[in-house]
């Protein structure tokens, strides 16, 4: 079969995007800590936390191909990017206590990437912010625990940095958001158009499950 026939399958399928970035990152996560410990580098994290993420990663493939559990895989999904980046902050903290700056950076760059990715994959204002608050209260808690070490997020253009990217991520989602939200007026609009139409019209969701028919 065809490399572009074979995408066309898999781009018709319901929940494939998320199946195909979790399977994505939960390759490059369980090669790179592989890697990591075959080479006998200390990595900044015990096994198990990584582990757990792969298994989690796993899960969300798995759900998002058994018809009976499909609708548990947006959520897990969310769940699985989330324990990632605390992965990554868990990671960070643990950084600030050698004397390597390009090693915490990379940490922080890299949370704050995935931050931003992250916030992408939610629906809703509410989610966003939790996750905002979520992800402000894991790096005060890894500063805290590491203030002794002095990490870099205490230097004041760090938090300045760290203000910027949630703040501004927080707004583009705004926008984001409201501009994919239908109003009332539109909704109106389409129920009376829709209603007076000649021709049928159906509108599924993403599990093929009828969820308008006009008369």
């Amino acid at each position: 079969m065809p490399l572009k026939n074979i995408f066309e399958r898999i781009k018709g399928e319901s929940y494939w995007k998320e199946r195909v970035v979790t399977g994505f990152m939960v390759t490059g996560y369980l090669i790179g800590n592989l890697v990591e410990m075959m080479s006998g580098k200390v990595t900044d994290d015990p096994a198990i936390i990584w582990i757990a993420g792969v298994i989690i990663g796993v899960l969300v493939i798995v759900c998002s191909l058994i018809p009976k559990y499909k609708v548990y895989t947006s959520p897990l999904f969310k769940f699985f990017l989330f324990y990632l980046n605390f992965n990554i902050i868990y990671a960070y903290s643990k950084s600030t206590q050698i004397p390597d700056d390009q090693g915490e950076f990379f940490y922080m760059l890299f949370s704050y990437i995935l931050f931003v990715v992250i916030s992408f994959a939610l629906d809703n204002r509410r989610e966003l912010i939790v996750y905002t608050v979520a992800e402000i209260a894991l790096f005060a808690i890894a500063v805290y625990l590491n203030r002794d070490y002095n990490p870099m997020l205490l230097d004041s253009m760090q938090l300045f940095a760290f203000a910027v990217v949630l703040g501004g991520n927080f707004m583009i989602n705004e926008q984001r958001m409201k501009y994919s939200q239908i109003s009332s007026d539109v909704s109106i609009q389409f129920k009376v158009i829709s209603e007076n139409a000649r021709d049928a019209q159906i509108i599924m969701d993403n599990q093929l499950r009828i969820v308008y028919i006009n008369p």
